[in-house]
Formats: structure tokens, sequence, C-alpha cells
């Protein structure tokens, strides 16, 4: 009913015509743009959670690896234990924080951290030796215990809400995917911004846009010239 009146106050029959066409380019060019950037966001995320899942098993294989090591006293567990930090994060600098290791690409704001039993950062690149077993979201949600929990019941996601690092004022979603090493009892956790996830389905969004653009421009002036 609404396209019938629209099409009503068009006085031309050109100009009438170039609506239907545009109307009829615009309705499946845009319904496939949709699904294809829910699919593609959707894919993005699963990948993105195998990515953080992938990264604690690889701690938690160094660990088991260290551990042998320890229990065959060629290496002491203090030693083996800071080999672990330094292999998912760095060397600690002088004013106690540790580099992200760019090697285990987590996205931009991703990095590992490890917790012990009572909430304890183990390793981190900013707060470690802190506990944020009391440490809660905006709504409210205990993170250090939640992802404790999770690593203990064999490993699982944990999503909350964060600011961003370089954005105080900006509130984003963050998830967390945590397991508990069976040799040392500590918690290993993988953790990134869902936004991170999703910005290359944001640039296939634009470039959808601008195919769209594109085609709207020369249907139109092709029907236009038509007409």
């Amino acid at each position: 009913m609404l396209i019938v009146k629209t099409l009503f106050h068009f006085k031309t029959i050109k100009t009438r015509l170039l609506f239907l066409a545009m109307l009829a380019l615009l309705v499946p060019l845009l319904t496939v743009s949709y699904f294809s950037y829910n699919k593609s966001a959707a894919n993005l995320d699963e990948l993105g959670r195998q990515n953080l899942k992938n990264s604690v098993e690889m701690t938690i294989e160094t660990i088991e690896i260290l551990n042998q090591q320890v229990k065959q006293e060629n290496l002491p567990l203090e030693e083996a234990q800071e080999l672990v930090r330094q292999a998912i994060l760095g060397e600690k600098n002088p004013d106690g924080t540790r580099p992200i290791n760019k090697k285990i690409n987590l996205g931009e704001n991703g990095y590992l951290f490890i917790l012990d039993q009572k909430g304890k950062l183990i390793a981190h690149p900013n707060i470690e030796g802190k506990n944020m077993w009391d440490t809660v979201d905006v709504d409210g949600k205990a993170l250090g215990q939640e992802m404790i929990k999770a690593g203990n019941n064999g490993g699982g996601f944990t999503y909350y809400k964060w600011e961003l690092p370089n954005n105080k004022n900006q509130i984003e979603t963050k998830v967390t995917y945590s397991k508990t090493d069976p040799y040392w009892g500590w918690t290993v956790a993988a953790s990134t911004y869902m936004i991170d996830f999703n910005k290359p389905a944001d640039e296939i969004l634009k470039m959808i846009l601008i195919i769209i653009g594109v085609i709207l421009i020369v249907g139109g002036l092709f029907v236009w010239f038509y007409t």
C-alpha cells in the first residue's frame, strides 16, 4: 500500500519506472547483503572463539612439557613457571608489566593470562600479582570466579562487559576462554573483545554497500535513458 501511494506521488511514467526499477534492485541487494554479513560475522566469531581455545590448549601443552622436565629434575619449578609466562607474554619489565606476545594473534586487544585457584594473576600484561577474585564488570559479574569455574569444569567461555583500553568511556563485550591445567592447577585464559572478531566482517559490509551504491547508480542511469 505504501509503495502504491509513493508511486502516485511521481507525476511522470519515467520517474515511476525509475522508482520501481530502483526498488526491484534495492530489495534483493539489501536482503543478500544482510544475510551475507550475518553469516560472515557468525563464522568469524566462531573462528575467533576457536583461536582463543587453541591458544589456551597450546599453553597447557607447554606446561605439560615443562612439568616433565621438573619431574625429571632437569628444571626447577619456579624457572619452568617463568618460562611459561615468557612464552605467552614476554619477560617482565622493571615496572612489573609484560609485553603482549604478538606472535600469538588474538586480535588487536587480545592476550593470554593465568590465574591461580584463589584468583591471583600468575601472569598478566599489566596487573600481574594482583587478585581478581572479586573483580566485577558493569553488570556485577564476578569475572575471576566465573573464569576459574569454567576452567575447572573442563574449559569454557565467559562473556562480560569491559571498557576499551584506549577509550575508558566505551564499554564492549569481551570473551575469555579458560581451562585449568592438571599439573600446576593454573587456570589459563585467552581473552579479547568481540569487536576484534567482527572487524573483517565490517570491512566486507563496507565493500557490499559500495557495490550496492554502484549498482544502483548504473541501474538508475540505464533505466532513465532507456525510458
